[in-house]
């Protein structure tokens, strides 16, 4: 743990308001970085994030999620690109 205030710790708008600003950033930065990534910790948020995803456009190889598991913990992980990738793509696939 680190010592932080509150006002450290909370974001406005919560874990959506977070990832939604970073969405907003992405657009900025859609021609220089690949593929844009969040860890979220609540099931609703990411299928909320999936469904703002899906209205603005993106694919379905465009958008990627996963589960993380360790221990009792389960996170999801999304991840979005602006490039035309199909589902079957080479660059959807995770190197290494």
């Amino acid at each position: 743990r680190t010592d932080m205030t509150k006002s450290e710790s909370v974001y406005p708008g919560g874990e959506l308001g977070f990832v939604l600003d970073m969405m907003k950033d992405s657009v900025l930065f859609k021609d220089h970085v690949t593929w844009y990534t969040s860890m979220i910790g609540k099931k609703s948020t990411l299928t909320q994030l999936i469904r703002i995803l899906r209205d603005a456009g993106f694919g379905t190889g465009s958008v990627r999620t996963t589960e993380f598991l360790q221990g009792n913990q389960l996170r999801w992980g999304i991840a979005w690109t602006f490039r035309d990738v199909s589902a079957r793509s080479l660059a959807t696939k995770v190197k290494g």
